[in-house]
């Protein structure tokens, strides 16, 4: 006969009840995560774009949209200058703008950390930093 201890059995229900907690949060942070390029597969044929406005430093950015110009639109109607232009458009991959003291410079890549490096090393400033980037989904 097996003697039946309750710390046993509380624990294996908290434990249960902490692996669904945090499958619940994994599912409903994954549209969060990716948004934001934390994300596992990019999505086929799925367009996003960069604006930019580079004496005020504004920026926008679009990504999952059936259309370049979709993207395009989308990208410029975020940033918040009236002069902003669309600095890059990608198709199913990461992009990123870098803005240094002497210029502003795009990179593409296959996440988003690749593109945040190609683009810092293209602009070649110790000033340089990231403004945008984004992926599709």
């Amino acid at each position: 006969m097996t003697e039946h201890t309750p710390g046993k059995s509380m624990n294996r229900t908290c434990m249960r009840f902490m692996l669904i907690c945090v499958a619940l949060f994994c599912w409903c942070a994954s549209p969060l995560l990716a948004a934001h390029g934390v994300q596992g597969k990019i999505k086929k044929n799925a367009f996003g774009a960069i604006a930019h406005h580079r004496d005020s430093k504004s920026f926008g950015y679009s990504y999952d949209f059936a259309s370049r110009r979709e993207a395009r639109f989308a990208a410029l109607a975020k940033c918040e200058h009236p002069k902003c232009e669309i600095a890059v458009s990608f198709n199913s991959a990461c992009a990123a703008l870098a803005h240094g003291p002497k210029i502003s410079v795009t990179a593409s890549g296959a996440t988003g950390q690749e593109a945040q490096t190609k683009a810092l090393r293209k602009c070649a400033s110790a000033k340089c930093e990231v403004l945008a980037w984004a992926c599709t989904r």
